[in-house]
């Protein structure tokens, strides 16, 4: 049996899966199986190990490495991932200037499929300072600049 969900945050999650276990005592012969209906997509969600969000719908800071050498940009973005890497890929065919436009010129091939969260924030401050933060502790593409200074760092 599915049941359908409207996602908002993080608490949805745990409702749904303490529906689900209410249901699962009470009617042991049967499988409820909720899924999230988020921006008119249904993403299938829980397995017996339950994901907190979905990879494509998370906010965060983000990694996209280089293929030919072990630089990275780091970046941060308050919308789903893949749609951030299409504008980065835009920037590189259109020629606009980008850390990783920049670093395709000198020859070098990025590897978007390689991008990865490497910090999950919603909270834009929070996540503006987490960025800064691994800039300063990571590998980066020499034009690759922290969207927010920390006057720490000056």
């Amino acid at each position: 049996m599915f049941f359908c969900i409207q996602y908002v945050n993080n608490f949805s999650t745990e409702f749904a899966h303490k529906i689900k276990t209410i249901f699962e005592r009470h009617i042991p012969f049967c499988k409820f199986i909720p899924y999230f209906k988020k921006n008119k997509t249904l993403l299938s969600y829980f397995s017996r190990q339950y994901k907190k969000f979905d990879s494509d719908s998370n906010t965060g800071v983000y990694s996209i490495p280089c293929a030919n050498c072990n630089l990275s940009y780091i970046g941060q973005t308050g919308r789903n991932l893949s749609l951030r890497i299409k504008e980065h890929k835009y920037s590189i065919k259109s020629d606009r200037s980008s850390a990783i436009s920049e670093h395709s010129n000198t020859g070098h091939c990025v590897n978007f499929n390689g991008a990865k969260f490497i910090h999950f924030e919603n909270d834009l401050g929070k996540r503006l300072i987490a960025e800064s933060l691994l800039l300063k502790n990571k590998q980066v593409l020499p034009n690759n600049t922290p969207s927010f200074k920390l006057k720490v760092f000056t």
